[in-house]
């Protein structure tokens, strides 16, 4: 009808319809509701301020927003993110060839440097290539480490790192070799998230871990007189996309592998590192005998779903040298 003042004639409550008459003398029934559906000077000015009123936080909501996102704090993920850009793959732990275990927050010393170093980080640049690590100084006083040198970094091949043989007091800087082995973790953290599809990482992670694992327990496993552990040792959680592939089980073989000194360790060599599978009986004594693994069984525990793994050694009548192998060969052989 458009915006006019009608007058209203006739009310009908029944069939809700009103009769009203137009300004040009014409009579119209209309419904309740097309009366006060159009009201142009009331309505305009409240829906121009109610527009008004949400423009208006809304503008400044969005150009506040990038003030605050810039005057956000970084956080220590952010700037460890920033400083692996360099895509390098991040290790807590590494097993190197020879059988040394290097950690992060661990001691070590460097070669040519005669103070140690506490291992801030372990890292590759590719894959195939060698290990990096890069260590901070500290300053040591007999056999305790006073304090570290932040200011003294290095970062060097794997090649020329020795893990510290003797104990060091940490007591004085054990907050500080906390921090250490926790931006280790958030590095390879953001390591394993940049490389999420990496299968050859992911595994090289797994391997690197099991391996500094089983070469520990074996170490502490063999006692004077005993001739096996006294029970299995467990790996954690069995995971079969790395440990199926790693150990080589399968349910051909029903998830358990025994590796022998007649078949071979090279699959536990290139897992441990050398010199695994002897213990000295005295290391304070030269041309001292040993104990030598004899049997090593990697297997899943069906129950638990853990992998697990169990070894029996025994005692070579003869000092320790670098044919140590044939020589505990033979005499398992002629034992049977």
């Amino acid at each position: 009808m458009g915006h006019h003042e009608v007058l209203v004639l006739e009310v009908d409550p029944i069939r809700e319809l009103i009769t009203v008459l137009l300004p040009d003398d014409v009579k119209v029934s209309v419904n309740p509701g097309e009366l006060f559906t159009t009201k142009p000077e009331e309505e305009k000015p409240r829906r121009s301020y109610k527009r008004r009123r949400v423009e208006e936080p809304s503008s400044a909501f969005y150009q506040d927003k990038p003030r605050a996102l810039e005057e956000k704090p970084a956080s220590v993920e952010d700037k460890l993110e920033d400083t692996c850009t360099d895509m390098n793959f991040d290790f807590s732990v590494f097993v190197l060839n020879h059988g040394a275990v290097l950690k992060v927050g661990s001691i070590c010393f460097i070669d040519s440097c005669s103070s140690p170093f506490i291992i801030s980080r372990i890292f590759k640049s590719s894959l195939g290539g060698s290990a990096f690590v890069s260590g901070v100084r500290c300053h040591c006083e007999g056999g305790k480490i006073i304090s570290v040198v932040h200011n003294f970094q290095v970062t060097v091949d794997c090649s020329f790192v020795r893990p510290c043989s003797t104990e060091f007091c940490l007591s004085s800087v054990a907050s500080e070799v906390c921090n250490f082995v926790f931006h280790g973790q958030t590095f390879v953290f953001l390591s394993q998230e940049r490389n999420f599809g990496n299968v050859p990482y992911l595994r090289e992670l797994r391997r690197h871990a099991l391996g500094a694992q089983m070469r520990q327990a074996v170490s502490s496993g063999i006692s004077l007189h005993a001739t096996r552990p006294s029970q299995p040792i467990s790996l954690g959680t069995f995971e079969p996309f790395h440990d199926m592939t790693i150990f080589g089980l399968s349910e051909k073989n029903k998830f358990k592998i025994p590796f022998s000194l007649g078949s071979g360790y090279s699959l536990l060599d290139n897992l441990m590192g050398k010199g695994w599978d002897v213990k000295s009986l005295r290391r304070d004594v030269a041309d001292c005998h040993f104990k030598f693994v004899t049997l090593l069984t990697v297997y899943l525990d069906k129950k638990n779903l853990t992998l697990k793994f169990s070894f029996s050694y025994s005692e070579a009548p003869f000092p320790f040298g670098p044919d140590y192998r044939e020589k505990c060969k033979a005499l398992a052989l002629g034992c049977k």
